[in-house]
């Protein structure tokens, strides 16, 4: 399950708990099921799809510790306006 190697990815990067804590949460359809799995990054807006375990760790080194986005995953981005 994706959400339990978050958590373990998040912890393996000293992201899970203290002052660089990611916040995850788990929902059932963010309303583009077929495209799922999803991970969505805030306050930036950018959502990922189909993610696999690989993408995840890119996802969670690259973009959650490092701040640079996976671009080439990027699914959808909410317009900061």
């Amino acid at each position: 399950m994706l959400y339990a190697e978050l958590a373990r990815l998040l912890q393996r990067e000293g992201l899970l708990f203290g002052p660089r804590r990611i916040k995850r949460g788990e929902t059932p359809c963010l309303g583009v099921c077929t495209s799922g799995p999803i991970v969505v990054v805030y306050p930036e807006g950018v959502w990922y799809a189909g993610v696999t375990p690989a993408l995840l760790e890119r996802i969670v080194v690259e973009h959650l510790r490092d701040g640079k986005v996976v671009e080439e995953a990027v699914f959808h981005r909410l317009q900061n306006d």
